[in-house]
């Protein structure tokens, strides 16, 4: 299906058959593309005597992400304020698919989620983590005035404790 992407994000397209022989409308003769800019973009994939055609209309936007907010800092000390993380969606939109990883400086996986209304609250394994910096990657696919929208997710939150 055609796309909408923010501006600054990246998709691989995958035209991968066992024997295949691809071209691509970029001149590209590999079996996957990533894309990283707007256009029409087309795949001949010849198998045999088999040629299969595909397309897909790529359009990245600004999507500076005011419709997700996700806070930087939080402090998961028991006192009812900012105990807990998650990210948040303005009202006119609807949440298609969510997902969001975050791991410690050394890379460990901390907590995960696959909805916007999970949220961490600063623990593993039921132990406090140290305060910190952790890093978080994701990505959301939501519908705002009747357009799909995919947003690539990265940024850091700090526990403060």
């Amino acid at each position: 299906a055609d796309t909408v992407l923010c501006q600054g994000s990246r998709l691989e397209l995958n035209a991968e058959v066992p024997g295949g022989i691809y071209v691509w409308s970029t001149a590209a003769t590999t079996p996957r593309l990533v894309v990283t800019e707007g256009g029409l973009y087309t795949v001949n994939v010849l198998n045999g005597l088999c040629v299969v055609t595909d397309s897909i209309q790529i359009t990245f936007e600004n999507c500076n992400l005011v419709d997700i907010f996700i806070p930087n800092v939080f402090s998961p000390n028991g006192d009812g304020i900012n105990d807990q993380f998650s990210a948040h969606a303005s009202a006119d939109i609807q949440i298609v698919e969510f997902q969001m990883v975050i791991a410690d400086r050394l890379g460990n996986i901390v907590f995960t989620s696959t909805g916007m209304d999970q949220t961490w609250d600063g623990r593993m394994q039921n132990h406090d983590l140290y305060p910190g910096v952790y890093v978080y990657t994701g990505k959301v696919r939501y519908r705002k005035l009747n357009v799909e929208k995919t947003a690539f997710l990265q940024g850091d939150v700090t526990i403060v404790r």
